[in-house]
C-alpha cells in the first residue's frame, strides 16, 4: 500500500494537482455496495463528476451486479460490457413460469411455481398481460432485496416481449422459442458524466482521477488445481518404480503427499499473480484511491495480530494485516463506525481546483470596470497569410472531424488515418527500448483501442520502423539513455513535450514522430525543441522528423 499511495502522490503531483489519497472500508459482505455508493457520494462533494470515477471488479458477473446497483440508486453508468439480461434473476424466474404456463406438465418449472406460491391466471388478453401478472406476483412475493435492481432488466425484457408481439402476434410457445435465441443487453451510455465500471483486465494501462476498488475479498491467493505432476521420489521406496507425470489436484492436503514440493511452487506463483491483478488495479488511480472489503472473521484477525500467516487466504486478510499489524499502520487514521472500519491516507483532494488546473485551454478575458462587456476576435491569427482575407475576424469552422471517417461514413482505426495515427503514437510513446513493442500494443488491444487482428499489422509496422531506427542509434538497449514525452521548460515557462529524445554523452537527438503530410510548423516546432534542449547545457542537439508510416526522415537541425 504504501508503493500505492506514493504512485497516486507522484500522479496527482504530474497534474499539477494536490497530493492523493488511499482509503481502506472493511464491512460487511451485505454492506459492499452500499459503501461504494457512500464513496461515490464523498467524491462528488469534493468536486468530482461522475465521469472522474471509476469502478474496477474482478469479473463481469460483478460489474453487472455494481452496475445495476447503481443505476438503480440514479447514478449514471458506463460499462465496456453491455448488461445481459438473462442474468437477472427475475427474467429467468419469469420465463420459467411463462414455460409452465405454456406446458403444465413442466415438472421442472411446475416446481418453481410451486415454490413461489404463483398460480397461473386462468386467462389473460394478451402475451404482455400475462408477462405483467406474473411479474406482479413475483414481485409480491420476493424479498426485496431479490427484486430491487431488477428493474431495467424487466424493462428490457418486456421491450422485448413487445416487439416480437407486435411482428408475430401473441403466440406463447412461439415466444419462448424466440427467447431460446436471444441474448439481449442493456446498453449503457458511451457518453456523458457516468461512473466507469469495468474489469481489472481491462483497465490495464489506463488512467482514472478516481477509483474505486470493491470486493477484494474475491482475490483468492491459492485456488485447488489440476495439475500434471512428477512425484518427489527419491529417497523413497517407489524410487524407480513408480517414475511418471501424474494428474493430480494441488491442494493444501498436498503438503503431506509426494507433490508437496509442486504444490509449493504452484501456491507461490498463484500468490503473485493474484497479488500483480490487485496492483494493476490500485495503480490506475491518479489521484485518489478507495478500497472496500469484507472484514476478516475475527478468529483470522486474531490469528493475524499473532502473526499467523497461514490465514491469508486471500487480499482482504492480507490488506488487513498490512493496515492493521505492519510498521505502515502508524501512518493511517483510523475510524471505526457501524461495525465497519475504515483507514485513511491522505485527504480526497478539491477536484473543482484541481480540474481549473488541468483545464489548460481555459483562457481568461478581463473584465472592465466600465461595465460594458468586452469584444474580442473570434480569430487571434486572422493576422496570419494562411487564412483568407473573408475569414478573418470571424470563426471559421474546422473540418478536422472529417479526418476520423472514411468516405463511406465508417469509423475507426481501420477507417480513419487520423485515429490510425494516434494509436500509432501512443504505442510508440510506451517504447523505450525495441523490447517493449509487445507490451506497448498489448495495452492499447487491452483499452479497446484496437483488435488483436489490428495488433497483428500494427506491430508488424512499427517492428520494421523500430529496427532502422535502432540502426541510427534511435533506440539503444538503455533506457536510462531514452527520455519519452519528457516535458521541456522554455525560459518564458511554458512547457513543450517532444515525443522521444535520446541522448548519448553529451549529445542528444530529439525524434518526433509524424503519421500525416508534411507541413513547415513541424519544422519550426522541432527547432523550439532543439534551442530549449541546448539551454539545458547539453553540448550538441540534433533534430528529426520521423513520418513513421513511410519511413522518411527530414533532419531539421
Amino acid at each position: 500500500l504504501s508503493h500505492i499511495y506514493s504512485d497516486v502522490e507522484q500522479k496527482a503531483a504530474r497534474c499539477s494537482g494536490p497530493s492523493g489519497c488511499v482509503s481502506v472500508t472493511f464491512c460487511e459482505k451485505e454492506q459492499e455496495l452500499d459503501k461504494i455508493l457512500e464513496c461515490i457520494g464523498q467524491v462528488r462533494d469534493s468536486g468530482a463528476m461522475l465521469s472522474d470515477i471509476a469502478v474496477l471488479v474482478r469479473s463481469n458477473a460483478v460489474g453487472e451486479e455494481v452496475s445495476s446497483f447503481l443505476i438503480e440508486n440514479g447514478i449514471a453508468v458506463v460499462t465496456d460490457d453491455s448488461l445481459k439480461v438473462r442474468s437477472s434473476v427475475t427474467v429467468r424466474r419469469l420465463v420459467s413460469l411463462l414455460s409452465f404456463a405454456d406446458n403444465p406438465d413442466d415438472t421442472v418449472n411446475g416446481y418453481l411455481a410451486g415454490a413461489l406460491d404463483i398460480e397461473i391466471p386462468d386467462s389473460c388478453s394478451s402475451l404482455e398481460d400475462l408477462a405483467e401478472s406474473l411479474l406482479r406476483s413475483l414481485q409480491n412475493n420476493d424479498p426485496e432485496h431479490l427484486w430491487k435492481g431488477e428493474v431495467l432488466y424487466v424493462q428490457s425484457f418486456m421491450d422485448c416481449l413487445r416487439d416480437y408481439v407486435s411482428v408475430n402476434g401473441n403466440s406463447l410457445r412461439g415466444f419462448l422459442k424466440y427467447w431460446e435465441g436471444e441474448d439481449p443487453s442493456i446498453s449503457s451510455p458511451a457518453s456523458g458524466d457516468s461512473v466507469r465500471v469495468m474489469t481489472i483486465h481491462k483497465s490495464k494501462g489506463l488512467d482514472f482521477p478516481y477509483v474505486i476498488l470493491p470486493f477484494l475479498e474475491n482475490v483468492t491467493m491459492f485456488k485447488a488445481d489440476g495439475r500434471w505432476c512428477a512425484p518427489e521420489l527419491a529417497g523413497t521406496p517407489l524410487a524407480g518404480t513408480a517414475d511418471g507425470v501424474y494428474d493430480v489436484v494441488l491442494s493444501k492436503s498436498s503438503e503431506s503427499t509426494l507433490f508437496a514440493e509442486h504444490y509449493r511452487r504452484e501456491k507461490f506463483l498463484q500468490s503473485v499473480d493474484n497479488m500483480n491483478i490487485v496492483y494493476v488495479a490500485m495503480t490506475r488511480a491518479a489521484c485518489g484511491m478507495h478500497i472496500i472489503s469484507r472484514m476478516p472473521p475475527g478468529k483470522c484477525i486474531d490469528s493475524l495480530q499473532a502473526g499467523d500467516f497461514s490465514v491469508m487466504s486471500d487480499f482482504s486478510r492480507v490488506l488487513w494485516w498490512f493496515v492493521s499489524y505492519s510498521g505502515y499502520a502508524s501512518h493511517l487514521r483510523r475510524i471505526s463506525d457501524d461495525a465497519c472500519v475504515r483507514f485513511d491516507l491522505g485527504e480526497v483532494p478539491d477536484f473543482m481546483t484541481l480540474r481549473k488546473t488541468e483545464d489548460r485551454g481555459a483562457v481568461d478575458f478581463p473584465i472592465s470596470d466600465g461595465g460594458e462587456y468586452p469584444s474580442f476576435a473570434l480569430n487571434p491569427d486572422s493576422g496570419a497569410s494562411d487564412v483568407p482575407a473573408s475569414e478573418r475576424g470571424r470563426l471559421r469552422l474546422s473540418a478536422d472531424a472529417l479526418d476520423f471517417f472514411s468516405d463511406d461514413g465508417n469509423a475507426g482505426i481501420s477507417a480513419s488515418n487520423r485515429i490510425r495515427g494516434v494509436v500509432l503514437h501512443d504505442i510508440l510513446s510506451r517504447v523505450s527500448v525495441p523490447s517493449d513493442l509487445d507490451m506497448a500494443v498489448q495495452a492499447s488491444v487491452s483499452s479497446g483501442e484496437i483488435t488483436e487482428e489490428e495488433a497483428e499489422e500494427i506491430k508488424e509496422l512499427l517492428a520494421e520502423r523500430i529496427s532502422e531506427g535502432a540502426e541510427r542509434g534511435w533506440f539503444p538497449d538503455d533506457r536510462t539513455s531514452v527520455m519519452n514525452e519528457a516535458s521541456l521548460i522554455a525560459s518564458d515557462g511554458s512547457l513543450h513535450r517532444p515525443d522521444r529524445v535520446v541522448y548519448d554523452g553529451g549529445r542528444a537527438i530529439i525524434i518526433d514522430y509524424k503519421f500525416g503530410g508534411h507541413e513547415d510548423k513541424y519544422r519550426k516546432q522541432l527547432m523550439r525543441y532543439a534551442e530549449i534542449l541546448s539551454g539545458t547545457g547539453v553540448a550538441e542537439v540534433s533534430a528529426v522528423l520521423w513520418y513513421v508510416r513511410s519511413g522518411e526522415v527530414v533532419k531539421v537541425c
